[in-house]
C-alpha cells in the first residue's frame, strides 16, 4: 500500500471516530433529552450532514478565494462539489461539471506577479473554518429556547472539522491538500518561485499559448522538479532527447530532495528515452544496474503515462513479453484520463512511438491490431 493511501486511510478513520463521537455522545443524548421521535431524528441528522457538506465546501473555497486575492493571484477556476465555474481561453467565465484534485472543492489560481504569495490562499480555508466554529458555538448557546435544533450547527461544525483535518495534514493524501503544499513550499525562496512558475505555465496552457518559455532550475526541490518536467515534455514533443535526459539526470542525482514517486517517474522517463535512442544491450545493462525489483513493480502498477509507456518498452524490448505489452495497451485509456490536458497530445505521440518501436522489434505481434 502506498504511503499516500495509508495516510488517507488514517484520516478517514479519524473522520469515522469524529462522526461516532458526535452521533453517540452528542446527538443521541440530545434526542433522548428532548424526546425527539425517530421520524425526526434521522431526517434531522441526514439533513445536518448534507448541509454541512454543502456549507463547508462553499466556505473552504471562499477562504481559498479570499486568500488568493490577498496573496496577489487571479482566480481561474472554482469547483464546489463538481460544479465548476472556470475561465476559458478568452477569460470568459463558463460553467461545467468536472472532477477535481480536492476533497470536495478546488480553487485554481494564477500569479499576477513574481511576488504573489500563496500562503494566504493555502491558509484561507482553515481560517474560514475557525470563523465557522465561532459562529456555530454562538448559535448553539444563544438560540433559545434550547431544542435539538441547537445541535444542527454542531453537526455542520463537525463536518467542517473533517474538512479542516483533511486540509491541514502535512502529507500527501488521495487528493493534494493545503498542508502538503505548505510542507513542500517550506521556507526556501526557490520553492515559492517554482510554485508560481508552475501556476503561470498552467495558466499559459489554459489560454492556449504556444512556445512558452519555461525556466529550468538547477536546484532540485519537489516544486522545481515539477517545473523542470514541463521543459522535459517540451523536448519530448520535439524529439530532442539528449537535453531532456540532462534535466532528468539532475533530478535523479538529487532524488533525495523529491518525493519517491517523482524520482521513480523521472527514472521511467529516462528509460523510455534510452530505449528509443540507445542500443538495447547498453540500456539493458543500465536497467539491471539501476532499477530494483521494487521500482520495476512501481512501473508496472503506476497509473501515470510516464511509467506506463516506459514499462511497455521494457516489456517489449528487454523482456520480450507480449502479455505485459498488451497489459499496458489495455491500461492506456485509464492512464490518459489521469494525464494533464496540456500533456495529452504529447503523451499520445510518445505512446505511439513506443508501440512503433516494439513493432519494429516484433513485427509478428502486430500491435496496431491490438487495443
Amino acid at each position: 500500500m502506498k504511503t499516500s493511501d495509508i495516510a488517507s486511510l488514517i484520516v478517514y478513520v479519524i473522520f469515522i471516530a469524529l462522526a461516532a463521537v458526535v452521533g453517540f455522545a452528542i446527538l443521541a443524548p440530545a434526542f433522548k433529552e428532548f424526546s425527539t421521535p425517530q421520524t425526526v431524528a434521522w431526517p434531522f441528522t441526514l439533513g445536518a450532514i448534507a448541509s454541512g457538506l454543502v456549507i463547508n465546501s462553499i466556505l473552504f473555497e471562499l477562504g481559498h478565494i479570499v486568500g488568493a486575492k490577498i496573496g496577489g493571484y487571479k482566480i481561474t477556476s472554482v469547483n464546489i462539489l463538481y460544479f465548476n465555474l472556470y475561465r476559458n481561453e478568452k477569460n470568459k467565465w463558463k460553467f461545467r461539471l468536472k472532477g477535481m484534485d480536492g476533497f470536495l472543492g478546488q480553487t485554481e489560481i494564477a500569479p499576477k506577479s513574481e511576488k504573489s504569495n500563496p500562503k494566504p490562499y493555502l491558509f484561507g480555508g482553515t481560517l474560514f473554518f475557525i470563523l465557522e466554529a465561532v459562529a456555530a458555538i454562538l448559535l448553539f448557546y444563544y438560540i433559545t429556547p434550547m431544542t435539538e435544533w441547537n445541535f444542527f450547527p454542531i453537526v455542520i461544525l463537525a463536518v467542517g472539522g473533517m474538512f479542516a483535518i483533511y486540509q491541514i495534514v502535512p502529507v500527501q493524501l488521495d487528493h493534494t491538500n493545503d498542508g502538503y503544499r505548505l510542507y513542500l513550499l517550506g521556507n526556501k525562496a526557490i520553492n515559492l518561485e517554482a510554485f508560481n512558475e508552475m501556476l503561470r505555465l498552467k495558466d499559459e496552457a489554459r489560454l492556449g499559448n504556444k512556445d512558452i518559455q519555461v525556466k529550468v532550475f538547477d536546484e532540485i526541490t519537489p516544486y522545481t522538479s515539477e517545473v523542470n518536467f514541463l521543459t522535459v515534455y517540451q523536448y519530448l514533443a520535439k524529439g530532442e532527447y539528449e537535453p531532456a535526459i540532462e534535466i532528468i539526470d539532475n533530478i535523479l542525482k538529487n532524488k533525495e530532495n523529491v518525493p519517491i514517486k517523482t524520482a521513480r517517474r523521472a527514472l521511467a522517463q529516462k528509460l523510455f528515452m534510452l530505449l528509443l535512442i540507445k542500443p538495447i544491450e547498453e540500456v539493458k545493462t543500465y536497467y539491471e544496474e539501476n532499477v530494483s525489483l521494487e521500482v520495476r513493480r512501481f512501473f508496472a502498477e503506476d497509473n501515470s503515462m510516464e511509467s506506463l509507456r516506459a514499462y511497455m518498452l521494457i516489456a517489449g524490448l528487454l523482456d520480450d513479453s507480449l502479455g505485459e505489452v498488451v497489459y499496458c495497451l489495455n491500461r492506456k485509456e485509464k492512464a490518459m484520463k489521469r494525464c494533464l490536458d496540456s500533456r495529452k497530445a504529447t503523451e499520445t505521440l510518445l505512446f505511439n512511438l513506443a508501440k512503433e518501436k516494439i513493432n519494429e522489434a516484433h513485427p509478428d505481434w502486430k500491435l496496431s491490431d491490438t487495443k
